[in-house]
């Protein structure tokens, strides 16, 4: 129901309790998952993401232990899909401010996953016990086999409302660790020496930028052979973007921008 509403960006981390008698879920933004599974929170990527924004909520985590009673609400035994969504929405409004992009692959995959566990089947990504390495195993139907959901391959230009006067950046490849670029302008692409570094042999050394002009940012690929898309257009020349734009580059990695205010660390 969330997805439906646009967080396409939320994930699940199921898992196992370690006597492996409970279940559980925890609900969090794709930028604290691993780049190698999916489906499993990365401690150092989580904890500079709420760093970054001030006030976010704890990460709700639910488990079959606590029987129909989720994050502190009482029973929603007798719930709607609709109105849990709306209590979710009311619960964690900073969580899913930077949830709020386009995550198509994710919300196939999710959908795929209800249907083949259902109507009893969970699935866990971690437990105190040896797992598959190829797909992620379903409590109460042993039979099923689901796939690891896509890795979240994107990088997030975040920048304060109003007039922009910085520009934040979380790197494609390792730890989740922010900085602030002080420099009018970002530059995308293969070489080591950019800004944020694409690892795409269909990218450029040098492939697009992203720059202040006044009071808007200014993505600009004109240059490059295989271009960027963005919100599913090809640039033909320097755009604009805004909150909520969505850049696409060949390789499939992803860029998107958030309105926002980061605290400084």
């Amino acid at each position: 129901m969330l997805h439906r509403r646009g967080f396409e960006r939320l994930r699940v981390a199921p898992s196992l309790s370690p006597s492996g008698g409970y279940w559980r879920c925890t609900i969090a933004p794709a930028q604290c998952f691993f780049g190698r599974d999916g489906a499993t929170i990365d401690p150092p990527r989580s904890i500079a993401l709420y760093q970054t924004f001030a006030g976010m909520e704890e990460r709700p985590t639910y488990t079959s232990g606590q029987g129909p009673v989720c994050f502190e609400w009482g029973s929603c035994y007798e719930l709607e899909a609709e109105e849990m969504a709306d209590r979710f929405e009311k619960s964690f409004p900073c969580m899913l401010s930077v949830t709020r992009q386009p995550d198509l692959e994710y919300v196939e995959w999710f959908k795929h996953m209800l249907q083949v566990t259902h109507p009893t089947g969970l699935i866990y990504a971690q437990a105190d016990f040896p797992l598959p390495e190829d797909y992620l195993p379903c409590g109460m139907a042993d039979h099923v086999r689901v796939p690891f959901p896509p890795v979240p391959q994107t990088a997030i230009i975040v920048g304060d409302s109003g007039v922009v006067d910085r520009l934040w950046v979380q790197p494609l490849e390792g730890a989740a660790i922010w900085k602030l670029v002080d420099q009018d302008e970002l530059l995308f692409g293969r070489y080591r020496g950019c800004d944020v570094v694409i690892e795409s042999p269909f990218v450029q050394r040098r492939h697009a930028r992203l720059s202040r002009s006044e009071a808007e940012l200014v993505l600009d690929a004109s240059w490059s052979v295989n271009g960027v898309e963005l919100n599913g257009r090809l640039l033909r020349e320097a755009s604009p973007v805004e909150a909520g734009d969505m850049a696409v580059f060949p390789g499939g990695i992803r860029v998107w921008f958030s309105a926002g205010a980061p605290t400084e660390r």
